[in-house]
């Protein structure tokens, strides 16, 4: 297996863009090796959205396996899409690297386990001897007792990698993570051409909202953002939407969650001819 994940490695590297090789290298170089007191590194790569955070942890877990670094992996996420997303890129890019998943309904582990915080309390029961164990949007795991952090308790010393846009929580709380391996700013990329850059156009729906947060410096609440997932406001976006176009090309939108961009996709489908598809 060895021999077969080192020729996709060979195969992949040259697609792999000049920020996500050095981020890979320093990972390598500075993340799975123990102090003298035999405390293992807690780092993160940050990098903006759509700059390839899954992509670049994929093979950087490939290529440990491929040096002989690692022999298994677990990959955490705090919502069952990015687990999927995760597991979904490993079977693309390294078919030979044997997968399990560990949650309600599965409990199989392979050579690398994708996992959502929620559903593994009892994985260490099963397995606590990991080589690595890599975070996905890291910046959830606060330096205080949480899911992420008594996992983490219960599990065998091992390095830990962390995948974020953002280092840094809304509730100021500080991260578990002491390294930052490679950071890339969204500027440096779009200067680069890696990533389209974003022109401002205000647009108002014509409603208003008095929106509830999680504390002085904290995001909105999940319940009231709720609040603008509505028919008129929907309807609203919507018609922006057709009516430029041409103007616009190619669109993305960024949903409230999953329910909001659902009925988006829905009232597209109903109303318009757009090629439309939801990727959560």
């Amino acid at each position: 297996m060895i021999d077969e994940i080192k020729k996709r490695v060979k195969e992949i590297t040259p697609k792999m863009r000049d920020y996500q090789t050095e981020a890979t290298k320093k990972f390598l170089s500075r993340g799975l090796k123990a102090d003298k007191n035999g405390t293992f590194p807690k780092g993160m790569v940050v990098l903006p959205t759509g700059a390839g955070k899954t992509f670049l942890g994929t093979y950087a877990i490939a290529k440990a396996m491929a040096q002989g670094k690692i022999r298994n992996c677990l990959w955490l996420a705090h919502r069952k899409e990015l687990v999927d997303q995760a597991a979904e890129s490993m079977e693309a890019l390294f078919p030979e690297i044997s997968r399990g998943k560990w949650n309600a309904e599965s409990k199989q582990i392979g050579s690398v386990t994708y996992a959502s915080v929620q559903s593994c309390r009892a994985l260490h029961e099963e397995k606590a001897d990991w080589d690595l164990v890599v975070i996905d949007e890291c910046h959830h795991v606060a330096d205080a007792n949480n899911s992420y952090t008594e996992l983490l308790d219960r599990l065998d010393p091992c390095p830990v990698l962390g995948l974020t846009a953002t280092p840094y929580r809304l509730d100021a709380k500080d991260l578990v993570f002491t390294k930052t391996y490679h950071e890339v700013r969204a500027i440096e990329l779009i200067k680069a051409g890696y990533l389209a850059k974003p022109i401002y156009l205000p647009f108002s729906t014509g409603q208003h909202y008095a929106l509830d947060k999680r504390g002085s410096k904290a995001d909105f609440t999940s319940k009231s953002l709720r609040m603008l997932d509505n028919d008129d406001r929907n309807q609203a976006l919507v018609d922006l939407m057709v009516q430029n176009a041409d103007k616009f090309g190619q669109i993305m939108i960024f949903a409230i969650d999953v329910e909001n961009a659902e009925n988006l996709l829905e009232m597209l489908e109903d109303q318009t001819s757009f090629r439309s598809a939801l990727i959560t």
